[in-house]
């Protein structure tokens, strides 16, 4: 329930096309809080579509990137992917197979 608080998505509608927008000063607050608490203590999985050196726009305070991003970094182990996404190649299929 905590993690809601931080970025709450239930009542979020994306515009289109998607823009990432940067995160609001609570909204900083509440990631910081959350990293911090978790620093140390266990795995924690951030998983995103926003390449790592855009993310101290998003969070949009240096101090506060710079923190977030000293406890996630510090002993992490990232996985890019590459590659087409699985959602189009399955839309392309059922394309496909629907079609006449």
């Amino acid at each position: 329930m905590w993690i809601k608080r931080a970025i709450d998505i239930s009542s979020y509608s994306p515009p289109n096309p998607p823009v990432a927008e940067p995160l609001g000063a609570e909204q900083r607050r509440d990631l910081l809080e959350i990293i911090e608490d978790r620093c140390g203590r266990g795995a924690t999985l951030i998983a995103s579509q926003i390449p790592v050196d855009r993310w101290h726009d998003l969070i949009g305070d240096p101090t506060i990137a710079d923190a977030v991003l000293d406890r996630v970094i510090h002993n992490a182990h990232r996985i890019k992917l590459r590659g087409d996404s699985l959602r189009k190649k399955a839309a392309a299929t059922l394309d496909q197979t629907a079609a006449p």
